[in-house]
């Protein structure tokens, strides 16, 4: 069920929301969580390998001086790996709280039966109680506009 704009526009009067394409977010966050949340043994094993035992090893070599060329590559790949795992634990903290956010105005409004882009059901919320800001702001600003107008009409 869709939610009632006058709703959404009262109650989210004073909400102060961060100015984000909240759908680029959920996109970015299935694409991390894809590559993170493994489905076999040997997929867990292997980013184990890589995340963990690997820079282990690398920073072996670099105390036993037997850093190479090919061994900078390997670092890149770790350093990588590092900041996506980070930018994926920044997008759950944010994704938790647009569930937060949609489930106090009695959202989610829409539903999605793939458990993996159940992300885009928040992103969809927030984008509505955005844009039913936004609606606010914009009347606010008319209604301004016309009080004046009417003003200058009676003053005259």
């Amino acid at each position: 069920m869709l939610p009632n704009w006058k709703y959404l526009q009262r109650v989210s009067k004073n909400l102060k929301l961060e100015e984000e394409n909240y759908f680029k977010l959920a996109e970015e966050y299935v694409e991390l969580s894809s590559r993170f949340y493994c489905e076999s043994f040997l997929e867990l094993v292997y980013l184990w390998l890589d995340m963990v035992f690997y820079p282990l090893y690398l920073l072996f070599q670099i105390y036993m001086q037997e850093f190479s060329v090919m061994s900078v590559m390997s670092v890149v790949k770790t350093y990588q790996l590092w900041f996506d795992w980070f930018r994926l634990q920044e997008l759950i903290q944010k994704i938790d709280h647009w569930k937060l956010v949609v489930r106090s105005f009695g959202g989610p409004w829409i539903t999605s039966n793939d458990s993996t882009f159940h992300v885009f059901v928040y992103a969809d919320g927030m984008q509505r109680i955005k844009l039913s800001k936004s609606i606010v702001k914009d009347e606010s600003s008319s209604l301004k506009s016309t009080r004046k107008k009417h003003a200058r009409r009676t003053s005259a």
